[in-house]
């Protein structure tokens, strides 16, 4: 995607003058045309004083970004099941190699402790990477129903100020 360069009075893609190339962003030579931001305000106001308006809409609003998000961690969450398969079967082969441990001798003993020590690598890496899904999913989700009560109060304050609000409230409320 390309970014937005706000001019003095116009929005526009910000590639015209950077020269960007990547996997993410590939918008060399865009020839987007610049909007006047009088318009695109205009436009981006009256939906977000249309959306809060409407308390219904906004709730079933909600609810669609809330799925939208469900969806897009839905890799994780798969990821993270996988995850914890291999971690089980890390867990058993250990229990295997544990025992295995117990009568071998010579030869037979070298090579169950470097299965160990594979064992031991793999369950450290699968670990770690579940911390790391567990805490990307805790984070992630920011659009719980706790949140939507907060939002729906938060919007309930402010519709007041919506009705006739200064260039500078815009701005706020806005961001």
């Amino acid at each position: 995607t390309c970014s937005l360069i706000i001019e003095t009075s116009r929005y526009r893609c910000g590639s015209g003058t950077v020269f960007r190339r990547s996997m993410e962003n590939d918008c060399t030579d865009c020839h987007t045309k610049s909007i006047k931001s009088d318009v695109l305000e205009t436009v981006v106001w009256n939906y977000v004083l249309s959306l809060l308006s409407d308390p219904i809409r906004f709730e079933a609003e909600w609810h669609k970004a809330q799925e939208a998000e469900q969806d897009a961690l839905a890799p994780k969450r798969e990821r993270l099941e996988t995850i914890g398969e291999l971690i089980k079967h890390c867990e058993k082969e250990a229990d295997e190699t544990a025992a295995a441990l117990k009568k071998a001798k010579g030869l037979v003993l070298a090579k169950l402790q470097a299965d160990m020590d594979s064992i031991d690598a793999r369950y450290t890496k699968l670990t770690a990477e579940r911390d790391r899904l567990l805490a990307e999913l805790r984070t992630a989700s920011r659009l719980d129903d706790e949140a939507l009560t907060r939002a729906l109060q938060f919007r309930a304050d402010m519709i007041e100020g919506l009705v006739k609000p200064t260039f500078d409230d815009k701005r706020l409320y806005l961001e």
